[in-house]
């Protein structure tokens, strides 16, 4: 049979729930080969045959990593996180951005690569240095090739491919300006990862077919309306299902078939991991440049990860320095 080429979007955030810090969505673009199958749009999952595919290869935790073919660590974010060491998160970030082509050689290369409308946020003027101290893991560029390279031919006998990684950074000023335009964060949410997933079906070929998975926002459950807002050109979306555990669409945008699958937890599934991975290594970075920007005037603050009640704690300690700087509260503090 001839061979056709599918598209697997993996999309999630980090920063939903805090005060301070950035709200940071991430998407993951995949392509897989497929038989080619009979109507439009293919009756296939498409999902769960990519995760047949290359689950063999992934590990869910460190523990697992290296053991029974498993060679790249993609698993829950705040798990892998749960040390407080960026690292576990940024060896599987570095190798997937260098599968889409690019080769880091410096942690503070990241947040330019994947989100550069973000770097003039960054606070401090040193923090080329201070995120390659952060990250504890040095840039051995000789043994993380060959580990990409086990990597890439993992993915080459799966009949799938990495091609990009995008994010968006949104800073509290902006945050709290769209906040005021939408109404609410869950709308935000989700306009600001359809905008994303829409500039990346565009770079990819006419006549693709493309699976969309997306968490829910903020236990959300019905999307048709925004998707029409989005992905207007056919004039129609088809609703397959909605519900608490999965909302499912399908419409057609500039000549290619699409299916968004908003799902609970979707970040058990290897798209998604990939970008909620991307999405908190980015935040955290942010963060820890924000909390060293303050420490580096108050001796003795504690850092925050910016989450409601420690926000409140951090920004009472920061207050009178924040206004002797003369920064307003609504560019560090957000408001939902």
């Amino acid at each position: 049979m001839a061979r056709m080429r599918h598209y697997i979007l993996g999309t999630d955030e980090a920063g939903y729930g805090p005060n301070l810090g950035p709200l940071v969505v991430a998407c993951v673009v995949w392509e897989m080969g497929q038989n080619d199958t009979v109507g439009d749009p293919p009756p296939n999952d498409f999902l769960a045959d990519f995760e047949r595919r290359l689950g063999p290869s992934i590990a869910e935790t460190s523990s697992q990593l290296g053991k029974d073919g498993k060679i790249l660590l993609i698993g829950d974010s705040k798990k892998l996180y749960q040390s407080g060491k960026l690292h576990t998160l940024a060896n599987s970030v570095r190798t997937a951005v260098e599968l889409c082509g690019h080769e880091l050689k410096h942690w503070s290369e990241l947040i330019a690569l994947l989100a550069p409308e973000a770097a003039t946020e960054i606070n401090s003027p040193d923090s080329l240095q201070f995120f390659d101290a952060l990250i504890e893991s040095p840039m051995d560029v000789e043994s993380h090739r060959q580990a990409t390279e086990n990597v890439r031919n993992a993915l080459k006998v799966a009949d799938i491919s990495l091609c990009d990684i995008e994010a968006r950074m949104i800073f509290p000023r902006n945050f709290n300006q769209q906040l005021q335009k939408l109404g609410n964060k869950s709308t935000l949410l989700t306009e600001t990862t359809l905008s994303l997933v829409a500039n990346a079906i565009r770079l990819l070929p006419e006549n693709a077919g493309v699976t969309v998975l997306c968490d829910k926002h903020g236990g959300r459950n019905r999307y048709a309306d925004v998707l029409y807002q989005f992905f207007p050109d056919d004039g129609w979306v088809e609703i397959l299902c909605e519900g608490t555990p999965l909302s499912v669409y399908r419409l057609r945008f500039t000549g290619r078939t699409l299916e968004f699958r908003f799902q609970a937890k979707a970040d058990r599934h290897i798209p998604a991991a990939l970008a909620s991975m991307t999405a908190k290594l980015l935040r955290e970075m942010a963060m820890a440049d924000f909390n060293r920007f303050w420490q580096n005037h108050i001796p003795g603050l504690q850092p925050t990860a910016g989450y409601p009640v420690d926000a409140r704690r951090f920004f009472g300690q920061i207050e009178e320095t924040r206004k002797k700087f003369g920064i307003s509260k609504s560019d560090i503090w957000r408001e939902k």
